[in-house]
């Protein structure tokens, strides 16, 4: 679900859930550098992203490939002087190498942001996902093609 709400403008007049398939479940999350003891919630991000900006003269980068989620999110938040930096792999390791101070990406245990030092925020979770069968709003829906996901659900087990 996280990647048709990314990459489908206004997806939910696109598109309509199906059934949620009931595997597959991550979430999408902001994380910091666990270092940052102080910076527990998205105000604390906040206050952050504007002392970065007028210490080091540019915006706190913040890694993801989410770039839509991750701007409404964060816009809703009142998060400001942030800049989004694309990254289509390895995200976590970004902050270690220095091309971004925090993350915004996709996990299921969180081992891998823990691995790389890495902490999400109280207030960071951005959008749990799961791998859902979705249908397009616009298509036509004749007689054979209800019957074939009639037939698609109950074989896959979704009812």
């Amino acid at each position: 679900s996280d990647l048709v709400q990314e990459r489908i403008p206004a997806w939910d007049q696109a598109v309509e859930v199906v059934a949620a398939m009931g595997f597959g479940h991550a979430d999408l999350v902001i994380a910091v550098p666990a270092c940052w003891i102080d910076v527990t919630s998205l105000d604390d991000l906040d206050a952050v992203a504007a002392a970065f900006r007028r210490k080091h003269g540019f915006r706190l980068r913040i890694a993801t490939k989410y770039h839509r989620l991750v701007r409404e999110f964060l816009r809703e938040a009142g998060v400001a002087d942030y800049q989004l930096v694309d990254s289509q792999g390895a995200t976590e390791g970004t902050v270690a190498h220095g091309t971004a101070e925090a993350i915004a990406d996709i996990t299921s245990t969180g081992e891998t942001l823990r691995a790389n030092h890495l902490r999400i925020l109280e207030d960071g979770l951005i959008h749990r996902s799961e791998a859902t069968l979705f249908r397009a709003r616009g298509a036509e829906w004749g007689g054979a093609e209800k019957a074939a996901l009639a037939d698609l659900v109950a074989l896959i087990g979704t009812a």
